[in-house]
């Protein structure tokens, strides 16, 4: 129960803040006429011990007529687990971060973290 009041909260505090979280939903962005979706689907991953709140079929609701849709998902790995093979009509996806094991090198020319050796997408595109 304590779990589930703070998630409230948190949402509560994002709308106050202006932010407008796509659970599971979508928009139509209109700029000169030319329309666009911007589809937000909750949390899914294929590796992870978190539930997979993701609902793609409510993501995706009426967007059939839209020319580009993007998706912004949390976890990279939707892309290729779900996405590729059961969305093909979804034309790219910008996803939040695999925490790298919460430890890395970078430099200029070189980056690394164990976490490569489980995550195809782990920094960067």
């Amino acid at each position: 129960m304590a779990k589930q009041k703070n998630f409230q909260e948190i949402v509560a505090v994002q709308k106050e803040l202006g932010w407008d979280l796509l659970r599971n939903e979508n928009r139509r962005l209109k700029v000169n006429g030319e329309e666009i979706g911007i589809l937000g689907g909750e949390n899914w991953g294929e590796f992870s011990k978190f539930p997979k709140y993701g609902k793609m079929d409510l993501t995706v609701k009426n967007t059939n007529d839209l020319p580009v849709k993007l998706l912004l998902s949390h976890d990279p790995t939707h892309w290729r687990a779900q996405i590729l093979p059961q969305y093909p009509q979804i034309d790219v996806m910008f996803s939040g971060h695999t925490h790298g094991m919460q430890c890395g090198v970078q430099t200029n020319n070189f980056q690394w973290s164990p976490i490569e050796y489980i995550y195809k997408e782990w920094a960067g595109l």
